[in-house]
């Protein structure tokens, strides 16, 4: 199985001059699936529909192949980050006893406008992938490749990237990975999936200390 992996595309509404020189070198390459991990657009200035779109065109000049993304920190639109939302992730979520609750409320409806800098994101990649299991903070896709099945898994770690200083400030829920684990245990793919196909914008050192483990 050959993937390709490449991020940061920041579109910026006109055509990257580096970005079809890539495509054009991997022309002679025969992919399986792609992987894009975050930064469809730059700063969150032209729509995501828009970088997706662009991504695909150019993908499609190499091969007729799945296309997988997760949400980078420009691809959320910061100014909607509410200052009660962000005063809580820095000073109350301290434990992750506390996240879970807080991310378990916003389900069930009680903190869901603190999850209006999403919001775009999660459209889309529900407009993209209807048929697949989408959540606030995740997205599920089982996928046949190469004659086996796959769980290719994207996190949303960029939910709490509400300011260009993202070091050390991402949390993530750990009963959502407990989750995921229950939902995808039974795929073909599965341990695979465990080491290769998880798919996140930010490395695990943007990571709370509290929620590095």
């Amino acid at each position: 199985m050959k993937v390709l992996h490449i991020s940061d595309l920041h579109y910026n509404g006109s055509d990257n001059k580096n970005f079809p020189l890539l495509i054009n070198e991997l022309k002679s390459e025969l992919i399986d699936i792609c992987f894009f991990t975050g930064d469809l657009v730059d700063k969150f200035r032209y729509p995501l529909e828009k970088g997706f779109d662009y991504l695909q065109s150019e993908l499609s000049k190499i091969g007729n192949f799945p296309l997988y993304i997760t949400c980078g920190n420009h691809d959320i639109d910061r100014a909607k980050a509410s200052k009660m939302f962000v005063s809580y992730v820095e000073k109350e979520l301290n434990t992750p006893e506390l996240l879970n609750q807080f991310v378990q409320c916003v389900e069930e409806g009680m903190f869901l406008s603190n999850l209006d800098h999403i919001k775009d994101y999660n459209d889309l990649v529900v407009k993209e992938y209807a048929e697949d299991d989408c959540c606030d903070l995740y997205s599920i896709h089982i996928k046949k490749i190469c004659d086996k099945n796959f769980a290719i898994v994207s996190l949303n770690l960029s939910w709490t990237a509400y300011n260009m200083k993202n070091y050390g400030a991402i949390v993530f829920p750990d009963y959502i990975i407990l989750e995921i684990e229950k939902k995808i245990k039974n795929v073909d793919g599965y341990k695979k999936f465990l080491s290769l196909q998880s798919r996140v914008h930010s490395t695990f050192s943007f990571l709370k200390s509290n929620d590095s483990s």
